[in-house]
């Protein structure tokens, strides 16, 4: 069975190196990028390697997208990163919050955690 994904897919997989095992990362065309390590499957090769070890169903992708955000970030933005050609910081959060001041719900998002990381 040839599987092929137009857009990309989260998807949970068999691991093709440990049988037995099951692992998530991205579908997009003919392979998949693992989550865990950043390894890149192709997509025929599970399936073989899933069906010599008695899998039936090698591949399960989700329907919806699941927000992985928090687990790229960490919780925390790279140096140097700016939004709208402010550069956005640990300081410049801190002092929004402590001022009171409107902060986006993007950088609400991103930074949300660093009151509880202190």
């Amino acid at each position: 069975m040839e599987m092929y994904f137009d857009r990309p897919k989260q998807v949970v997989f068999a691991d093709p190196d440990n049988a037995g095992d099951w692992i998530v990362g991205i579908a997009y065309k003919d392979e998949i990028i693992c989550a865990c390590c950043g390894g890149i499957f192709n997509i025929d090769d599970v399936v073989e390697q899933a069906t010599a070890d008695g899998v039936k169903q090698a591949i399960y992708p989700y329907e919806d997208w699941i927000d992985v955000a928090f687990e790229i970030t960490g919780g925390e933005m790279p140096k140097g990163l700016s939004i709208d050609g402010e550069k956005i910081s640990e300081v410049d959060y801190d002092e929004a919050v402590l001022q009171d001041e409107e902060v986006s719900e993007y950088e609400a998002h991103y930074f949300r955690d660093l009151e509880d990381a202190k």
